[in-house]
Order: structure tokens, then sequence, then C-alpha cells
């Protein structure tokens, strides 16, 4: 008999049922994205060694459980270690191979060709433009003072490390010792260092560095202009002047004359013997140390024009005995200008930045923005003037009428504007030592803008005085 509660139910299930298999079934869409695998790098720092030198591969991205093996195609040529240390055997070329051993399977990650070379003399030390020099000053060169020329070692390319390396010379008017002492040159010209390897009892030549034996020389200008203040070092200092010569070139001990008048060799010798030179002049003067001795430098003291004479020293005749430079100093006061110059008064230069400002040259002034060469703050303007004549020793005295709209500063740098912005000034020259306030060519006037408004800009030096109007214009354009 047919129950009418089950056969509802029955009914209620079918019906679900039926909503079930009728309704669409909506499966979401999963891409999967396969990270690549980091694959396992080499590389060999120096593909080209010497006999008996030594190498080494790196390896990048190794696999955790990965196993990695080194093989040479010729272990004559090119042996290589099981931590990936190639050693070089004998001239000759060899690929080295780096295998990697993953899951039981071995591949090749990559092959490197090496190069056994033979031990050489580098090749720019042979080129006569980048040969060494010798002083052939008396004397200078010798077993008390010998020139050292480095070890032979250190000049050849692919040097052989369980090789001894010596100096020789092909010339009797060099001698030097086999570890590169030279203790006696003789006559000026060219000679040459041959650098011999010996390896097994065999010795062989591998190259030749060529010497030139120089007198020493004053290779400096016939005139020297100096200021008072100004300090002037006659030897100079190769180190500090781009690998120029210095000013004494290859000399050792010498004697520095200073006269107002020029003289004989005779009587610059005799002086220099007697220790009476440079008593007599006003313009320039010795400088000496706390001990009483001469410190190098010559101080420009009084306008006027003197004259330096160069003798050497003959160590072997314990003399003066030479003169092998003379040069004139001409010493002017500089402490005075006759003008200065701004950029509307002169030829444009590169100094000269327009386009920051705009100027009315008939009513003397310079509009500009409240934000010019500046990024969200109020900026400022450099304007650089010329003084005439252009090296000037003294102070730059720079005025505003207004602080709070202009303030103004002299440089000898442009400034950079905003918060932090300041300037400096950098002295430097290998032969010369200058005061402080020295400016060359001129100054620029830094002038920081705080508001729009007016203001009378000031400036005072050398004895001339310049001033202009500035207008400074809040227009808005700030740069962000």
């Amino acid at each position: 008999m047919f129950n009418k509660t089950k056969g509802k139910m029955l009914s209620a299930m079918a019906l679900a049922l039926s909503l079930v298999m009728t309704a669409p079934v909506i499966i979401p869409q999963v891409t999967v994205v396969a990270e690549a695998a980091t694959k396992t790098s080499a590389w060999v720092y120096d593909n080209e060694i010497g006999v008996n030198a030594t190498t080494k591969i790196y390896l990048e991205d190794k696999k955790a459980k990965a196993s990695y093996s080194f093989s040479s195609s010729k272990k004559s040529i090119a042996s290589v270690s099981k931590k990936g240390v190639i050693t070089g055997v004998k001239p000759g070329t060899a690929n080295i191979t780096v295998s990697q051993k993953y899951k039981g399977k071995t591949s090749k990650i990559k092959t490197f060709k090496i190069s056994v070379k033979q031990a050489k003399v580098s090749g720019w030390l042979q080129s006569k433009d980048n040969g060494w020099e010798i002083s052939l000053q008396p004397g200078w060169v010798s077993k008390e003072n010998p020139a050292n020329m480095g070890k032979p070692s250190e000049c050849v390319t692919y040097r052989n490390p369980k090789a001894k390396y010596a100096f020789y010379s092909d010339s009797k008017n060099l001698v030097i010792s086999k570890d590169g002492k030279v203790t006696s040159v003789k006559k000026g010209g060219t000679t040459n260092l041959i650098i011999k390897e010996t390896y097994k009892g065999k010795t062989r030549a591998i190259g030749k560095i060529p010497v030139a034996l120089k007198e020493p020389s004053y290779t400096g200008k016939d005139t020297i202009q100096l200021y008072l203040g100004d300090k002037f070092i006659p030897g100079g200092d190769a180190e500090y002047q781009e690998d120029e010569k210095p000013l004494l070139y290859l000399l050792g001990k010498y004697s520095m004359n200073v006269s107002k008048d020029q003289q004989s060799d005779e009587d610059i010798i005799k002086g220099a013997n007697d220790n009476s030179a440079g008593e007599n002049n006003e313009a320039v003067k010795f400088e000496l140390n706390s001990k009483g001795e001469w410190s190098g430098k010559l101080l420009a003291q009084k306008e006027g024009t003197v004259y330096c004479t160069i003798t050497e020293w003959n160590y072997l005749e314990k003399k003066y005995d030479k003169v092998i430079g003379r040069f004139k100093i001409v010493v002017s006061d500089a402490s005075k200008l006759t003008d200065l110059q701004l950029p509307w008064e002169r030829e444009k230069t590169d100094n000269d930045d327009e386009e920051s400002y705009s100027y009315d040259k008939a009513k003397n002034t310079v509009q500009a923005s409240l934000y010019a060469n500046s990024y969200g703050e109020t900026g400022g303007i450099s304007l650089f003037m010329k003084q005439v004549p252009s090296v000037y020793y003294g102070d730059y005295k720079v005025t505003s009428s207004n602080n709070k709209v202009v303030s103004a500063t002299a440089d000898q740098d442009e400034v950079s504007f905003g918060p932090s912005g300041s300037g400096s000034i950098t002295l430097s020259d290998p032969l010369y030592e200058w005061p402080e306030n020295r400016h060359e060519d001129g100054m620029y006037l830094n002038l920081v803008f705080h508001k729009a408004g007016k203001a009378i800009i000031t400036v005072e030096a050398g004895g001339v005085k310049k001033n202009f109007i500035v207008n400074v214009v809040d227009d808005g354009d700030e740069d962000y």
C-alpha cells in the first residue's frame, strides 16, 4: 500500500535531483604557472695563465643535491682539481669542461678554452714611450744610493711562480744587480734591461726593457708669474702633475740661486759652493723651516723681477759644478682691480645662465622668479662677475639692501639653491701655494630669494664698487 507521506518525500527528492541535474555546473579555471628552474652557471677568472700558475672555476646557482666535476682535454697542458682549480703545465691550449650530475643524469654545464703561455716581459714596458729613465747626475746613482728598479718578476706577464727572474744589462753604461738595484751609470743614451727566466735548470731571456740614461734638466717655463703672497716650488712633484715631468727633472741635490741681475755660470757655481746664493734680491725670499733649512719654497714678497739658476751637485767630487737651468720670476701686486663686469656688461661666457633671469641694462635691473633654479623651495640665481685683471688677491664684499627679499654672498663656485645649498672654494696647483683669498677670472654672486620684492645688491672688491637692482617676482612657477 502506497504511503502518502513516503510518496511526498520521494517526490521532493526527485524534484531536488532534477534541479541539480539540470542546473549548469561551473568549474573555476585555474592557471598553473611553473617557475622556470634556475640553471647552474660557471665562469673562470682568467682564460690565460702561465706555467704553474692557477685560475679557478666558480659555480653559481648550484643545485642542492647535485654533484659537480671538472675534466681537462689535455692534462699535459692544463690540469684541473676536484675543486675547479686549473693549473698550467706547459704552453698550449686545453679545454676544461664542467659537468653536473643530478638525479642520476649527467649534463655538461660549460667548457672553457684555457691557454697556457710562456712568461714574457709586459708589453707596455717594452715601448720606448713607457721605458725607464735614470739620471746621469754624477754619483747620484751609486752603491751607497742605488736606483731601485723593483723586482724583475713584477715586470713579467704570465709569470711562472716556480721560476726565478733576474735583471741583466746589455751595456757597460749601466750596472744593475739581478734583483734590480742600479749602482752605476756612465754615458748618456739608451740601454736595455734584459729579464731572464730560470726554470728546471734552464735559463732563457724573455724580453727587454729600454732604459734612457739622461742628464738632469729644468723643464719649466722661461718666465714664472707670481703674485704677492704666492709660494713657488721649483722642484715640483711629478706625482701631483698627472704624470707630467717635474720642473727639476731627474735631479737630486741642487743649488738654487735667485738674484736681481743675471749672472755668469762661473759666478753662479762659485756662489753655490760658497753658500752665498740668493742673498742679493728682495722680490723673492727663501722660505726656511723650523731648523733654518730651506723648505724648497720661494715666497713672493715684493713686486719686481728676479733671475733664477739651478746648479747640480757632483756627488763624486763633492761640489756644485754645472748650471742646468735658468728662468726668471716676475712678482706682481694683485690686490687692486680696475673693473668688475656683470654678465650684461661683457661678452657672454659659459659661466652665464641667462635662462634663469632677465635684465634691463638701462634700468640696471635684474628680474627673476622667486622659484628660479629650485624644486619646491624659494630659489635664487648665480651671476658670474668677471674681474679685471684676471687674478685678484683680496676680499669680495657683497651686501643686500633688503635681506628679507634677497640675501647675497660671493663664492668661487656656483651655489646649489635650497635649504642646504652652499658653495666651496677649491685652490690647487702642484707648483704653487696660494693664499686662501686668491680669485682667478672672477667670482659668483649667489643671490638667494626669500620673497617677492626689490633689493639693491652692492659688490666691492679691490677698490672697485658695483651695484644693481634685483626684482623678485612671485609668479607661482614652482617646479616639483
